[in-house]
């Protein structure tokens, strides 16, 4: 059985500013597999918020709908349906709004898992993605992708989407559970020692229950929102 599991905090710079969480997560889930998108809004971009949820909605569908297909299909293909949706989406809103269609920045980290451990996963920015290959031992799947020395992340309309946007599809994997990070979950990996992402980590427990754990253990110290959301078996 698939089962699904999220936290979304505000982080205290929003809550000072009187601002909702630009953080957005969405789950669709059936009996044979789950779909979950993150989407984290830039908060440097007048419309950061609206971009992620609009673009979390997006993904949701296509993702879910088209599992199957995004699975087996050629990667550029791919890329290519996703991301015309969201820029014609993202377009239109810009144009009505009056404002730079630059302003509607936000990072995506996304994956559908089926009930043999199939999965499809999608990237754009920061935040992190995690799977667990067997019982208590996890690894990377993708990892922030910065620029400008690490300084700024890669958003939607600002940047060449088609590169930056990163697709993973696993056919062959028998994967038990795949997590999605926002970056504001990123001090949490330093407090809990995974300073070395590029490496497996051997765990007792479910390593999304002890990020949850923690982070609600530390919501008073959250300058970013933080979210954490994932599918598992």
């Amino acid at each position: 059985m698939i089962t699904t599991r999220q936290i979304v905090l505000t982080g205290i710079w929003h809550k000072r500013q009187g601002m909702k969480c630009q953080d957005i997560v969405r789950i669709k889930q059936d009996q044979d597999h789950a779909t979950l998108v993150l989407c984290d809004g830039a908060g440097g971009c007048k419309k950061g918020g609206e971009a992620a949820e609009i673009v979390s909605s997006i993904i949701l569908d296509m993702l879910h709908i088209n599992f199957e297909r995004y699975l087996y299909f050629p990667y550029d293909i791919v890329k290519r349906e996703i991301l015309l949706v969201i820029r014609e989406h993202l377009q239109k809103k810009a144009i009505i709004s009056g404002i730079n269609e630059q302003e509607y920045g936000t990072t995506i980290v996304a994956a559908s898992l089926d009930k043999y451990g199939h999965f499809v996963a999608l990237h754009m920015g920061d935040g992190r993605i995690i799977m667990e290959i067997d019982t208590g031992i996890y690894t990377p799947v993708s990892s922030p992708q910065g620029r400008n020395n690490g300084k700024a992340t890669y958003l939607t309309m600002s940047c060449n989407m088609m590169k930056h946007f990163r697709l993973y599809q696993a056919r062959k994997t028998t994967t038990r559970r795949i997590i999605l990070l926002s970056d504001g979950v990123e001090t949490l990996l330093n407090e809990l020692s995974f300073d070395d992402i590029s490496k497996e980590w051997k765990l007792n427990d479910n390593m999304d229950e002890l990020l949850i754990q923690k982070l609600q253990q530390n919501e008073e110290k959250l300058f970013d929102d933080a979210s954490i959301g994932a599918i598992g078996m």
